[in-house]
């Protein structure tokens, strides 16, 4: 008709008005329109994602983090967590680089460092570091004393401290009497100041070649039908203090729960010593003997008094002192 609007005319052309109004025509079009938009989003959102994948710490050649070689190769392994205190007493062997420890007081810090492998049972050697931030700190006074806290007993025998002028010391006649967990107990001293610190690190249980013990003695007690050997915790008998292991057997078997008394006699001399050995029973037939002391070289004895139950017999072993 003449006079209308083109839209009306579309309409009137229309066989069916009434199932698309104006705003149904356009709603398809605007639907395709929102349907790009959202491909073109998830598109965007794939794109990051990947870009993500390769940055968030996984690695695109062997699928561990990133960061996997660090853990290996940085601070967490070879750090300060394999070689300070942590580690003091939960291992035979020490760290590579030494145990550490730190005196608050002086703001020392020490390393020390087992001379000829892990601590043993026997006399042994280490070597001590001291620096303050960084820097080497020599004259320092220092006193070392062994001690077995599960035990409550130090050694017989006193550590010996040389310091070498650049900040290290050698710390030598270090006797461990017998396995087990042991301290290292450090008091220090400078320029009228006083502090101490703790190493605390396990003593392996077996003598190694490199510190052997000494030859066993042999006796009998025909009273109790047992068999003594006693073999001294160094490869020398020398003057000075000394411990012992002590095994009784009867038929193959270690003998426990005996009471055992260790006298240490020059019959030569007719005198014995001063110093009274103690004795620990480790079970199994094994006894731990220390504080012996031979006051001169020569020939001793050494007098085993064994008691069990209403039964006791004395076996007396040779000893030769040099």
């Amino acid at each position: 008709m003449l006079g209308q609007h083109p839209e009306n005319t579309m309409r009137t052309r229309d066989p069916n008005p009434t199932l698309r109004p104006s705003h149904a025509i356009r709603g398809p079009r605007r639907y395709r329109r929102g349907h790009g938009l959202l491909l073109l989003a998830l598109a965007g959102l794939l794109w990051w994602t990947g870009a993500c994948s390769e940055s968030d710490g996984t690695s695109q050649q062997d699928g561990q983090p990133a960061d996997a070689a660090d853990t290996h190769n940085g601070d967490t392994h070879n750090g300060d967590t394999h070689d300070g205190d942590a580690h003091n007493g939960g291992t035979d062997h020490p760290p590579q680089d030494g145990f550490v420890a730190h005196a608050a007081v002086l703001n020392l810090s020490l390393r020390l460092t087992p001379i000829g492998g892990p601590p043993m049972a026997g006399s042994m050697e280490a070597m001590l570091s001291v620096t303050r931030d960084g820097e080497a700190v020599a004259g320092v006074a220092i006193g070392v004393q062994p001690w077995m806290p599960g035990h409550g007993h130090g050694t017989p025998e006193v550590p010996t401290v040389e310091d070498n002028g650049d900040g290290t010391y050698r710390v030598a006649n270090i006797l461990y009497t017998m396995p087990g967990t042991w301290e290292l107990r450090l008091s220090l001293e400078l320029d009228g100041v006083s502090d101490a610190v703790v190493f605390t690190l396990e003593v392996g249980g077996e003598m190694s070649g490199t510190h052997p013990e000494g030859e066993p003695i042999a006796g009998t007690s025909e009273a109790l039908g047992v068999e003594v050997t006693l073999r001294h915790m160094a490869a020398s008998t020398t003057t000075g203090t000394h411990a012992a292991r002590l095994r009784v057997m009867r038929e193959g078997v270690g003998v426990e729960g005996l009471s055992v008394g260790v006298e240490p006699w020059m019959p030569g001399h007719g005198h014995g010593t001063p110093a009274v050995p103690r004795v620990e029973e480790l079970g199994q037939g094994r006894y731990h003997v220390e504080n012996i002391r031979y006051t001169m070289p020569g020939s001793w004895v050494l007098r085993i008094t064994l008691a069990e139950g209403e039964t006791a017999d004395t076996v007396t072993l040779p000893v030769t002192v040099r």
